[in-house]
């Protein structure tokens, strides 16, 4: 009996010894099978470049969390060259994040941060700088784990030689319209000015560049017009060309009641105040809603005669012509239209309720803060749903109409044509 038990204590042993080499053989072979081209690789991007991986240091589970193999590697910096933007973008593949450490020349260092602080950051100098850039999986209630820990690495130098760039929507714009002017590469925290003399315009940061947009006034005298912005001591400028409007003109006549049509030609006395904020956001996002449908009486920008004799009257009595010269006609600086009482006013874009009350003849009255000066204002309104400071998305609705309503939009307290933001076109629909 203890002879057998002997034999199968052996067998066992064995049987032991034998899975043992297996199980090591199996995880040794396993182990070195991990090699550098089964870890991450990122495509990450610097301002305009793709930063080349220069390194990685990865713990890659081999059985279960207690046997890992370590790979792990760095080789020298890369050099971008020359960079010219003061806040180059730093861009990494969905589901990553990263840890960005950048520092100058006498080795201080400027930024220590993640990927999402550093898109705030902005370069206070030009001059030579390292950055080091580690990027990981990212962690969190949708990827509790991830199956490696560890890091790919970017070490790169860069010479950066900011330089203020502008860039304008348009060349050349009609009198009534918006042109859209893009700042980029500006350094450090200052406000950039700009200054034209088609109107005072302000500049606002919105998605990585200084954005602002200029209205021409509907009477702007055609021609050249510079426009000009400074960042710190440096100045860069760019031409518009600005050209007429094609005349259009309107009739009217008391003695059948169309005269009646309600007419704005200025902003009431109750929004004077409200004409001069201008929100540093930019809240609206694409193409603007027509507040309401109707049959436009009076549009923007059409010169009104009020009694003018007919020519064929003239041809009966020609000497009457001196009456029709007489006739001062006033030009429309909004949209009005002939509604059916009682239909829903909706907000053209998000913003702000600046004003919600009755402006003087002009009746029930919204006005609504886009953002950057720029205002839709809905008069002659039945009744009002809306309260100042409120703010409003896209198509929510303002209030109703009664027997016409007059629509403008102001930027910088200067009425431009609203059919392009509601066609979706124009300067509005433009940021660089």
């Amino acid at each position: 009996m203890l002879d057998i038990l002997k034999a199968v204590g052996k067998w066992l042993a064995l049987v032991v010894v034998l899975v043992v080499v297996l199980l090591g053989g199996a995880l040794g072979f396993m182990y070195t099978q991990v090699e550098p081209g089964d870890l991450p690789a990122y495509a990450v991007s610097f301002g305009d470049e793709q930063l080349p991986q220069t390194g990685y240091h990865w713990s890659v589970p081999i059985a279960g969390d207690w046997l890992h193999r370590t790979l792990s590697q760095e080789d020298k910096a890369a050099d971008l060259g020359e960079v010219t933007d003061g806040r180059p973008a730093l861009t990494l593949p969905a589901g990553t994040e990263g840890r960005l450490t950048i520092t100058d020349e006498a080795g201080e260092t400027v930024f220590e941060g993640t990927a999402d602080e550093y898109a705030s950051f902005s370069f206070g100098q030009n001059g030579v700088y390292t950055a080091r850039l580690t990027v990981s999986p990212q962690v969190n209630e949708f990827n509790p784990t991830t199956r490696m820990e560890g890091y790919c690495l970017y070490e790169f130098t860069f010479r950066l030689n900011a330089r203020p760039t502008l860039t304008l929507s348009h060349t050349s714009m009609v009198q009534g319209g918006v042109i859209g002017v893009r700042l980029t590469g500006v350094m450090g925290d200052v406000t950039p000015t700009l200054s034209c003399e088609l109107a005072p315009a302000v500049f606002t940061f919105h998605e990585g560049a200084w954005i602002s947009y200029i209205p021409v006034d509907y009477n702007q005298f055609g021609g050249d017009y510079e426009i000009t912005a400074t960042a710190g001591d440096q100045t860069v400028s760019a031409t518009v060309n600005v050209y007429g409007r094609e005349i259009r003109e309107l009739d009217t006549y008391t003695i059948d009641g169309t005269a009646a049509i309600p007419y704005i030609g200025s902003v009431p006395g109750q929004l004077e105040d409200v004409m001069t904020i201008c929100d540093p956001d930019i809240y609206w996002n694409g193409a603007f809603t027509q507040p309401v449908s109707g049959k436009v009486v009076r549009d923007y920008a059409v010169m009104e005669y009020t009694d003018r004799i007919d020519e064929l009257t003239l041809s009966i009595y020609p000497e009457l012509a001196v009456l029709n010269e007489q006739i001062v006609p006033r030009r429309s600086v909004n949209v009005t239209m002939a509604v059916t009482p009682g239909k829903k006013v909706l907000a053209p874009a998000a913003g702000r309720v600046v004003y919600a009350g009755i402006a003087g003849s002009a009746g029930r009255t919204v006005v609504i803060e886009h953002g950057c000066g720029l205002k839709s204002i809905l008069y002659l309104l039945g009744r009002i749903d809306v309260s100042e400071g409120e703010y409003v998305a896209q198509n929510d609705v303002l209030g109703t109409t009664q027997g016409h309503i007059t629509c403008e939009m102001r930027l910088y307290d200067i009425p431009i044509s609203p059919w392009e933001a509601w066609r979706g076109q124009g300067a509005l629909m433009w940021q660089g």
